[in-house]
């Protein structure tokens, strides 16, 4: 902005790149405002979402492990099985 007004002498008898710099200044701070104070990046939201998809992925885990393991005949039902079970 400043070479546009001052070098290329676009509009030379105002200074008005200041004025676009204080515009995006002002834009800039409330934009941190909020990222880093309004609406952090790890709240309390973010951590439950992020907690429920791993729980998620968890369970779907578990339940690929059992058929896999149903599938291999780890789960009999035989009567020592259920005998051990008991103890």
């Amino acid at each position: 902005m400043v070479i546009l007004n001052k070098v290329i002498k676009f509009h030379p008898e105002t200074d008005w790149f200041a004025w676009v710099i204080f515009i995006w200044f002002f834009f800039l701070l409330f934009h941190v405002a909020n990222i880093f104070i309004l609406k952090p990046f790890f709240g309390k939201e973010w951590e439950r979402v992020q907690t429920e998809k791993l729980m998620e992925k968890h369970q779907k885990k578990m339940k690929q492990l059992e058929t896999k393991l149903e599938k291999q005949g780890a789960f009999s039902t035989d009567s020592s099985t259920e005998e051990l079970n008991a103890k």
